[in-house]
């Protein structure tokens, strides 16, 4: 009978010191559980970390300097030139950015994966400047129960005009203090700094909504201009006293070229072409106004940029009050073409789809000619644009004569 409970109790304290079994009879060990979640982590963050790097993982308030107002006045600014690149997204700013950083005394920030933001554009590495929707389009789309009529993002948001739109000295003179100037200051001098470009005399920004924020930004950054005057600081490139800290370039493109290079783009390719030509040409009227106003601007085609690349960089780096430089980015000749190609083989023919086109460029034309032809451009300079009237008076004869066909039956 002892025997008997002896061995019963042995069995209970077996069965009890046993590990339990999870329900489905497995017993995995954490790093087993852990590897599903592990995977998922891998695929959803790791293009995000291929893209734009491990600083987008930084939080935001890390990534700032801590200088105050009298060290960046005194001790920084007198010696710092800032280069802002604006113009239209799709319009050559990129390129501009990536050749001009490449001056050995200029300092940019790095690139997409150092920065952790589309293109290095410092306007989504700060918090005053407004981005204008731009990066959220889906965002706004989605908010608005994926209307496609508002006017936020890339290839809307300058639509509105000048009044509601542009930032400058007097509308925005409210935003225009010293506390304003040293935030953005040191959230775009962590970007600097980390770059190796601190010691360098230029400093470059570049994002192409400064095409309508302009005449606001020389304002904040001439502040107090005049301390210059009683710092002795011979050793910087340019003539001392200056009339601005800031130099701007302005950078244009084709409308046709620019509106088509937008609709590749995922956040703008439900735009009409026709919605596309009237913030081109907004934008442009905005940095044709402001340029009066600003006391360093200069406008480059993108045309120009391409077709003859050493001049046109020549010209830039002087207009800085830089020498000359070698660079090695690369430029395609005409990156026009692909585009002038596709727009004109839509109009190729005397079919439906062909005659459609045609009629749809011909109210662009009537609409939007001659306020395109005041920036420098027409909608009608491709070669393949000067048949068009031919092949339109070609399918309305063909038309009229079936017409006069079917009387006669």
């Amino acid at each position: 009978m002892a025997a008997t409970e002896s061995k019963a109790g042995a069995k209970a304290k077996e069965k009890k010191d046993k590990p339990k079994a999870s329900k489905n009879g497995r017993n995995d060990p954490l790093w087993l559980v852990l590897l599903p979640i592990l995977g998922v982590l891998v695929v959803g963050l790791g293009p995000t970390l291929y893209s734009y790097g491990w600083r987008i993982l930084v939080p935001t308030g890390l990534k700032t300097l801590e200088l105050d107002a009298d060290t960046w006045m005194n001790d920084v600014l007198p010696s710092r030139t800032f280069v802002f690149v604006a113009g239209h997204h799709r319009g050559g700013t990129t390129l501009l950015w990536e050749i001009l950083r490449e001056h050995p005394d200029i300092g940019a920030f790095g690139s997409q994966q150092d920065t952790g933001v589309d293109k290095s554009e410092g306007v989504f590495l700060q918090d005053l400047l407004p981005t204008f929707g731009v990066g959220a389009e889906i965002t706004w789309l989605h908010r608005i129960g994926a209307s496609k009529k508002v006017m936020k993002g890339v290839g809307t948001y300058a639509i509105p005009g000048y009044d509601a739109v542009a930032w400058n000295e007097v509308n925005k003179r409210e935003k225009v203090t010293l506390s304003n100037l040293v935030q953005l200051l040191n959230q775009w001098g962590y970007f600097w700094k980390t770059s190796g470009g601190w010691n360098k005399h230029y400093w470059i920004e570049k994002t192409p909504t400064n095409a309508v924020l302009s005449r606001f930004i020389q304002a904040l950054f001439d502040q107090k201009l005049d301390v210059e005057q009683g710092i002795n600081n011979p050793e910087v490139p340019w003539p001392v006293p200056r009339e601005s800290r800031t130099k701007f370039v302005f950078m244009t493109r084709h409308p046709l070229a620019n509106a088509l290079a937008h609709k590749k783009w995922g956040n703008a390719k439900h735009l009409k072409l026709e919605t596309l030509i009237q913030n081109w040409l907004s934008i442009s009227a905005i940095m044709t106004e402001d340029c009066k106003h600003l006391k360093n601007c200069l406008f480059v085609r993108l045309e120009d940029l391409a077709s003859n690349p050493d001049q046109e960089v020549s010209r830039i780096v002087t207009f800085l009050g830089l020498s000359d430089f070698k660079w090695s980015t690369q430029v395609y000749p005409d990156p026009n073409a692909k585009y002038a190609d596709e727009y004109c083989k839509a109009q190729a023919g005397l079919g439906d789809e062909s005659s459609r086109a045609i009629l749809d460029h011909f109210m662009l034309v009537q609409k939007y000619g001659q306020q395109v032809k005041q920036f420098g451009y027409s909608l009608e300079e491709w070669p393949c644009l000067a048949d068009a009237h031919k092949l339109l008076a070609q399918k309305m004869s063909k038309l009229a004569e079936q017409e006069k066909q079917k009387e006669e039956l």
